[in-house]
């Protein structure tokens, strides 16, 4: 018992919460960008052992950036990830590229306003 209340003692757990992209005192959508309202919203949280997740589904973006992620979230290379596009049908087959900068901006290569991208990634700080 004394070794576990030693270890209790010197182990901090950081435990992250869901940071919802668009809500009060978290980073704003940029270029038309929003949350697609039947899906899950896009958010972020660190997970206990350092590696960032991202989630949620988006549309109608016009412009590439979608959002910036805040400092402590951001990779320290640039991340490349593949996404599709889909309609309220089901997928077209169109993929997105989206990257994640060292500056944290979440940028999409070929935004084109009538998309709907679902979102499900979860990335090193490091960026292995």
């Amino acid at each position: 018992m004394g070794i576990i209340r030693t270890l209790q003692n010197k182990v901090t757990v950081y435990r992250d919460h869901w940071h919802y992209v668009d809500s009060a005192g978290e980073p704003a959508f940029e270029n038309s960008w929003v949350n697609y309202p039947t899906e899950i919203p896009l958010r972020f949280k660190k997970l206990m052992d350092g590696r960032v997740h991202v989630q949620g589904t988006v549309k109608d973006g016009v412009g590439t950036t979608v959002f910036t992620l805040p400092v402590g979230y951001r990779p320290s290379v640039t991340i490349l990830k593949l996404s599709w596009q889909y309609t309220t049908v089901g997928p077209v087959n169109t993929p997105y590229f989206f990257q994640i900068s060292t500056a944290g901006v979440f940028y999409c290569n070929n935004a084109k306003g009538i998309n709907i991208v679902p979102i499900e990634w979860i990335f090193n700080m490091d960026g292995l």
